[in-house]
């Protein structure tokens, strides 16, 4: 074996390490390798640079470097992983997605002072939502966007307290989805009431006081939804008689659809933009560099959706045509991890987590495999085992992370320390070398 040594996160347990990608901060661009097998980059690194991640040094939003992993906190400041960020193709719909002044948003008893605060990026973006003196009025900006029947829709925007501390987002004018609204409280940073057409909700924490709320509910009818964000007096209090000086501060507004979950944020003007998916790719992966045969993979992941309408993969070997090689997976049926094993042409293993994946849980999977043994792990624990099967004869010459062999299916998840060793770990190995993740990610 033939270890590159490079500055980054290696584990302590070196004995049969073929390849090990730390996708971590401080080892940007960095991958340590045995055998050959891209030890410097990898082969494909495909990053749209419209697209965005949470700088984990300064808490803010930062703008992506075109074909540079964008390593940093992920979706919100509560991810403790701190990986490599990937994501499918995502799009926002929703217009001038920062200027809450300019005519694509409707004014309803409100003004806008624009710029009055520092964005979650750092720049004096963010503006000031003011309630007029009207006299039991609801107080809030609105946009109208066309939606199609039957697609989940995510409506968020980022929002943070000043006189007013609550903020209501609505899915108003759709058909069938009147109760597609959430109450949030950017005080206390905790939700209120929930609209029973919500098919799912939260506020992620980011730095200085600012919060990302966002709401999924499904559409039933190809129309106009009107994204309402109102303001609250108190107690869920929308109608109330305005003060003329008391509002809260919205940045960067977004309307996603075909998604069940908030993406990293997209910047609008006069028209939607869509953020190509991430491609992350390591060559020269063959028999000579990998062994199919046996080994042992391990892979930090945290999550930034729960359940998909799609099988999403987190790591694939397997040769075109599927025909051998190693995939692991959430699978959509029962939104739990999967492991795949083929060999000539034939499913040998597919094992079941029992486990359903959530957004913002970090987990540590571990795949061990050789003949008539195939085993997976969560957090060192042994959650399936198939003791039947050949074992994979080849493997792909590319290793696709964050994808399928044919660059599609990709997740919404953080990924690091992505370690393939050249023999099958016991399962007290698997759960020391576990722990140490988790300890090198400060779980």
């Amino acid at each position: 074996m033939r270890l590159t040594l490079r500055h980054g996160y290696l584990p302590a347990d070196l004995d049969g390490l073929l390849f090990a990608a730390p996708l971590r901060v401080d080892a940007k661009n960095i991958y340590n390798a045995g055998g050959g097998i891209d030890a410097a980059a990898p082969a494909t690194q495909v990053v749209d640079a419209l697209g965005t991640y949470i700088d984990p040094d300064t808490g803010l939003i930062t703008p992506a470097q075109a074909n540079v992993l964008r390593v940093g906190s992920g979706l919100d400041l509560a991810s403790r992983l701190k990986g490599a960020l990937f994501e499918e193709l995502h799009r926002s719909d929703c217009l001038q997605s920062e200027d809450f002044a300019n005519a694509s948003w409707s004014k309803h008893q409100v003004s806008v002072a624009a710029n009055d605060m520092r964005a979650p990026n750092g720049n004096l973006t963010a503006d000031k939502i003011v309630e007029d003196t009207s006299v039991g009025a609801s107080h809030f900006v609105r946009q109208s966007i066309s939606v199609i029947s039957g697609e989940k829709v995510v409506l968020s925007v980022f929002a943070k307290a000043g006189k007013r501390k609550e903020v209501r987002i609505h899915a108003n004018g759709v058909s069938g989805q009147a109760n597609a609204d959430v109450w949030f409280d950017l005080n206390a940073g905790v939700k209120g009431t929930v609209g029973a057409d919500v098919d799912d909700s939260g506020m992620d924490a980011l730095s200085n006081g600012w919060y990302r709320c966002w709401i999924v509910f499904t559409s039933d009818a190809t129309n106009t939804v009107l994204f309402d964000i109102r303001l609250g007096s108190g107690s869920e209090t929308e109608t109330y008689t305005g003060d003329g000086s008391s509002g809260l501060y919205l940045w960067r507004a977004q309307c996603e659809q075909n998604v069940s979950h908030p993406s990293s944020s997209i910047e609008t003007t006069t028209v939607g933009v869509t953020v190509a998916a991430d491609d992350i790719r390591f060559g020269n992966a063959n028999e000579a560099n990998l062994k199919a045969s046996a080994g042992t993979i391990y892979l930090a992941v945290t999550h930034g959706e729960t359940g998909a309408a799609a099988d999403r993969y987190l790591f694939d070997s397997r040769v075109a045509g599927d025909a051998d090689g190693i995939a692991i997976l959430l699978q959509a049926s029962d939104n739990n991890y999967h492991v795949i094993v083929r060999s000539g042409g034939v499913t040998v293993a597919d094992l079941d987590s029992g486990e359903t994946w959530v957004r913002g849980d970090t987990v540590v999977i571990a795949v061990t495999w050789k003949v008539n043994e195939f085993t997976l792990y969560i957090d060192g624990v042994q959650k399936a085992q198939d003791t039947a099967g050949a074992a994979p004869t080849a493997v792909n010459a590319t290793l696709y992370l964050g994808q399928d062999n044919g660059n599609a299916n990709q997740p919404t998840v953080q990924m690091a320390h992505k370690h393939i060793y050249d023999s099958v770990h016991i399962a007290s190995r698997v759960l020391a070398n576990s722990n140490e993740i988790k300890s090198m990610l400060g779980l």
